[in-house]
C-alpha cells in the first residue's frame, strides 16, 4: 500500500486549511479596521466636524492635494506631512506644515513636487499646538518642526497619484 500519496495529500490539507483559516483572519481585521473607521467617522460626525479630500490635476498637468475640513464648535490646528514614494526617514524626507483652523469651512491645497508623485501623505486634525520651548528637548520631532500637535481628534491618509478607473 502507497502512503505516500495519502501523506502528500494530507499535509496539502492540512497547509489549505491553514490558508483558509489566514484568510478568514485577515478578513476579519479587515472588517473591524472597517468598523473602527466607521466609529472615528461616526465620532467626527457627532462632533460637528468632516474630514476629507480629494486629489486632482491641475491644467498644467501637476498633480493637487486638495483638503476640506468643517468645524463647528472650536479652533484646531490642521498638520499634513507629504513623503516622497521611497521615503525611509519620514521627519527627514517629508514635507511638513501646520495651519490654524478656525470655526468654518476650511480648505488647503497642495501643489506636489514631481519627486513626490507616487509617494503618500498624511493629515490629521489637533487640538493643540505646542511650540519648541514647550516641548521636551529630547522631543526629536518637536525640536525639528519647532511645533508639536497634540490631542488628535481627525485623520486621514492616501497616495498621491491620480486613480485611473
Amino acid at each position: 500500500m502507497n502512503t505516500e500519496g495519502g501523506k502528500f495529500f494530507y499535509e496539502k490539507f492540512l497547509n489549505d486549511i491553514e490558508l483558509i483559516e489566514a484568510s478568514c483572519i485577515m478578513r476579519i481585521n479587515k472588517i473591524a479596521s472597517f468598523f473602527v473607521f466607521l466609529l472615528w467617522v461616526s465620532s467626527l460626525w457627532a462632533s460637528g466636524q468632516s474630514f476629507g479630500y480629494e486629489i486632482v490635476k491641475n491644467p498644467a498637468g501637476k498633480i493637487i492635494l486638495k483638503l476640506k475640513t468643517e468645524v463647528k464648535d472650536e479652533a484646531l490646528f490642521l498638520g499634513v506631512s507629504l513623503y516622497p514614494p521611497s521615503v525611509v526617514n519620514t521627519l527627514d524626507q517629508g514635507k511638513h506644515f501646520s495651519f490654524p483652523v478656525r470655526q468654518g469651512v476650511f480648505s488647503k491645497e497642495f501643489e506636489i513636487d514631481q519627486d513626490f508623485e507616487g509617494g503618500s501623505f498624511e493629515a490629521a486634525l489637533w487640538r493643540n499646538k505646542l511650540r519648541k520651548n514647550d516641548c521636551p528637548p529630547d522631543d526629536v520631532i518637536c525640536q525639528k518642526l519647532g511645533y508639536k500637535h497634540t490631542g488628535m481628534v481627525g485623520y486621514i491618509w492616501g497616495i498621491l497619484k491620480i486613480r485611473l478607473l
